[in-house]
């Protein structure tokens, strides 16, 4: 499997590498009861096990949120104490607590490790992991293999089982960290990691704390031997219900995070097209690609253009536009400000394009591409083409950025709702064991409760609840979708007709400029009409007009040619504050309407000078 597809899964990963600490916890709480002849502290590696378990949750929920300084702040602070009960674990199960060995211990692991940080030698998470991780989950695994002489059977492996596996993870979570300036961390740590195994150390950390999970509460099961809640557990929690968890949780995961996927690029590359089909190719033949087009009128249109639609839409990188010229692509205009570091001046070479973006030249299809990292950063990126009607090839491509950061981020914002379903329902589990277990030893008090008769009818009936939410959640969240989906393909159909609209409208307007061109006559208002009666039958244009420039001193003239054309009474008007008509000598050039067509309806429009 590919790193990339590794790194996808990282959230569910640290979901179960949490739970196994949880589950740790609960573990080394039940030792405890029945280990009375050992010297572990099986209390302290509970606490390590539960904030272990939080720091791995919080690891999970940093990869949907953004990390603000005070959540990054608490996690360094809850991994450190996880750390610090573990080394609590190993030096009290090995020294007796007025040793004073155990306190110079402690003492020199703390400093060193405040020293690393403060000298900024280490990372405050390196520290952590080299000085108080790799440290305790040595000591545990000493503790453990010394104690595991003590016993015999199931209680023995189950011991050493927990010795080895604390073993691997000293190597691979206190050795194996982010990467520093320092060793060890410069020559081993997560990056090297995946680089050379194709697969996050995450992973095996998850399964190293699994193993010690299973060795833990062999040692437990051996000490108490085999009752009602042990064969429950044995036969139903973890060969059952919890691999069936695992699965069904992780295919809910895998489904919900391509669906926000699919439809994050459906929406971004419907965005893309949508601009592209307001461009006008007409205006694409002013440019150059070159850096001249700058003060060009045609280049400032497009990028005001593009500024608007990167106004409107939220989350977006940038708004661009490529040309194909000698089989290179040039960048034109775009909505990045010119001091952008993003920015790239017209006529700037694409170095590093997706292959994608020439496809589109080539089949006149839009396409959405990524994670693809070029030399502007890593995104994905939808491509729409902006056809000349004429040639019928590709003039512009429009390219609609958004970093790579923000959509994982959202598709693991989508991920992680099934990841807290799943979460919830292990917990729920987790309690019912809990107390299925406090009944088996109320029994034995004798001083149980009644009610506590039916915890497996309660935890089924919460199941089933937490189950029915769980579904009625995703059932409307997928009928809301296909709602939306349904009228963006109506909004789509409409904009696609309004947008050819005004592009008739456009074609007929300069038809009738070209046709009323002033080349020293007028023409007369029968063969206006006779033109441009057409154009309003056949466009949504409510009506045609033509004004003409006139300065001052050609009023009076264009009034007796007006007069000669059937319009008598015309005359060059304006409308005050109020609305009403007053008349327009003011102005040393005016564009008053002369023609109007159809003239029944629009009577009142001549003369208008809308100048």
């Amino acid at each position: 499997m590919q790193p990339d597809w590794w790194i996808g899964q990282l959230d569910y990963v640290f979901l179960w590498y949490g739970l196994a600490f949880v589950f740790l916890s609960v573990a080394a709480v039940k030792a405890s009861w029945y280990d009375k002849l050992s010297k572990l502290s099986w209390k302290w590696l509970g606490f390590f096990g539960l904030l272990h378990g939080i720091n791995e949750l919080l690891d999970m929920l940093a990869i949907s949120v953004s990390q603000s300084a005070n959540f990054e702040i608490v996690r360094l602070a809850v991994l450190g104490f996880s750390f610090l009960m573990l080394v609590e674990f190993g030096l009290r199960s090995f020294f007796d607590l007025r040793d004073n060995k155990s306190w110079v211990i402690r003492l020199l692991l703390i400093g060193a490790a405040c020293a690393a940080i403060s000298l900024e030698i280490y990372s405050a998470n390196t520290a952590f992991r080299i000085f108080l991780g790799f440290t305790g989950s040595l000591l545990a695994a000493l503790v453990l293999w010394h104690s595991s002489r003590g016993f015999d059977g199931g209680a023995r492996r189950g011991l050493l089982v927990a010795s080895i596996s604390m073993m691997v993870y000293a190597v691979v979570s206190g050795l194996i960290g982010p990467k520093g300036y320092h060793w060890p961390s410069s020559m081993v740590n997560d990056a090297l990691w995946l680089q050379m195994t194709g697969f996050p150390v995450q992973f095996v950390r998850a399964l190293s704390a699994c193993a010690c999970l299973t060795g833990v509460w062999m040692f437990g099961r051996s000490l108490k031997g085999c009752s009602e809640h042990d064969i429950l557990f044995r036969r139903m929690i973890f060969p059952l219900l919890l691999p069936v968890l695992f699965v069904v949780g992780w295919l809910a995961t895998e489904w919900n995070g391509a669906f926000a996927d699919r439809l994050f690029r459906q929406g971004i590359l419907r965005f893309g097209t949508s601009i592209a089909q307001t461009i006008n190719p007409d205006r694409i033949r002013l440019l150059d690609f070159s850096i001249e087009d700058r003060n060009k009128a045609a280049f400032k249109r497009l990028t005001r253009q593009l500024t608007a639609f990167g106004r409107q839409k939220q989350g977006l990188k940038g708004i661009y536009t490529l040309a194909l010229r000698n089989g290179r692509l040039l960048f034109g205009p775009e909505n990045y400000a010119e001091d952008d570091p993003s920015a790239s001046p017209p006529g700037t070479v694409y170095e590093k394009p997706d292959p994608g973006v020439f496809k589109v030249f080539s089949d006149s299809r839009p396409v959405v591409v990524g994670p693809f990292t070029d030399e502007y950063g890593s995104f994905v990126s939808a491509f729409a083409p902006v056809v000349d009607v004429r040639s019928g090839e590709v003039a512009l491509v429009v390219g609609v950025d958004v970093s790579a950061d923000d959509w994982r981020c959202l598709v693991a914002r989508a991920r992680l709702q099934i990841i807290c379903a799943v979460l919830g329902m292990v917990l729920l589990t987790l309690i019912g064991f809990v107390f299925v277990q406090w009944r088996e030893d109320a029994q034995i008090k004798k001083n149980r409760g009644g009610w506590s008769l039916h915890l497996e009818t309660m935890l089924t009936g919460f199941y089933g609840f937490l189950i029915s939410v769980i579904v009625v959640i995703l059932v409307y969240e997928v009928e809301i979708q296909k709602n939306h989906q349904e009228f963006q393909w109506i909004a789509d159909v409409k904009n696609q007709l309004i947008g050819e609209t005004f592009r008739q409208i456009r074609r007929d307007l300069e038809s009738l400029s070209r046709f009323s061109v002033n080349t020293g006559e007028y023409k007369s208002y029968i063969e206006f009409d006779t033109f441009a009666a057409p154009l309003t039958r056949s466009t949504a244009a409510q009506a045609w007009a033509w004004a003409p420039a006139l300065d001052a001193g050609q009023i009076p003239l264009f009034k007796d040619f007006m007069a000669a054309q059937g319009f008598a009474d015309f005359s060059v008007f304006t409308v005050d504050a109020a609305g009403k008509s007053i008349p327009d000598y003011d102005n040393e050039k005016c564009f008053p309407l002369a023609y109007v067509s159809p003239l029944l309806s629009n009577k009142e429009l001549v003369g208008f000078d809308f100048s």
